[in-house]
């Protein structure tokens, strides 16, 4: 079916559900384990991170939702929901709290600004990032900033390069890249080595745009900090083998690899010591 069937890759972002339903119902065929299963078989891959996306999408609870992650999904790695505002903001409390995530089976958290109503200018987002990574979490920031009523501003590359400044270098995975301002993105990741840009959804989204080019250049010289993702179930596994492969030509064996899989699957083993 595929024309690269020996290219792992390593999917940064999936939804599956306990109850298999979604935000939006036209997808809630796709959410349960055994659709994502089915999926997994489909594209080949064998490793993904399932993220939760809070108490109020397909029956998600924090204390349960590792465990089901990991008996139910072979090759799946549980990442928290976290609203910043249900979270401790600083101290022992937090500590205690994201020591109990790792303990329940997650290797991170997800932290969605538009789901959560917060900008990058939260108080408390600089201790829970840096508590996460000192307790061994890394963090998953959405990177999608558009709809009506959001602060723009507050949810700038500025305002979150402000924000990473202040912090000791800690492991964080920048979904979606900045979508079309991918190349822009990629430029101020570079100063923080322990910063992934991860191209989920926007390498599905926007094919066929002008932002291939970027994307293309990003797979031939930023190998060593990006990944990819599907952003299941809006887009599914196969869709996203399907896309990493039209852009192997700009690229070398090695560096697709890196990309596909190598640079997930080594930061969340760093992530897991």
């Amino acid at each position: 079916m595929f024309n690269m069937p020996d290219l792992q890759i390593f999917d940064s972002l999936t939804h599956p559900t306990p109850e298999g339903k979604w935000l939006d119902s036209r997808y809630d065929h796709l959410c349960s384990a055994e659709a994502l299963r089915r999926q997994m078989d489909e594209a080949d891959i064998r490793q993904l991170l399932a993220v939760g996306m809070g108490e109020s999408v397909g029956g998600y609870r924090e204390a349960r939702y590792a465990d089901w992650v990991r008996t139910s999904i072979p090759g799946a790695l549980p990442v928290a929901y976290c609203d910043p505002s249900v979270f401790p903001s600083s101290g022992p409390e937090l500590r205690a709290r994201c020591r109990s995530l790792r303990d329940a089976g997650y290797v991170g958290i997800k932290l969605h600004p538009r789901l959560g109503g917060f900008t990058f200018e939260n108080e408390s987002l600089a201790d829970l990032i840096q508590t996460a990574d000192e307790t061994g979490l890394f963090s998953m920031i959405c990177t999608y900033n558009y709809g009506k009523g959001l602060d723009l501003d507050r949810l700038s590359l500025g305002r979150l390069t402000k924000l990473l400044n202040s912090l000791d270098d800690p492991r964080v995975i920048l979904l979606h890249g900045g979508t079309v301002a991918a190349l822009e993105w990629a430029e101020a990741v570079r100063m923080w080595p322990n910063v992934l840009l991860d191209l989920s959804f926007t390498i599905l989204r926007f094919k066929g745009s002008s932002l291939d080019a970027d994307l293309r250049f990003l797979f031939r010289t930023f190998d060593e900090r990006i990944c990819v993702g599907s952003d299941h179930p809006q887009f599914s596994l196969v869709e996203l083998r399907r896309r990493v492969q039209e852009f192997a030509q700009a690229t070398t064996p090695d560096k697709l690899a890196k990309i596909a899989y190598r640079n997930l699957d080594r930061f969340v083993t760093e992530s897991s010591r």
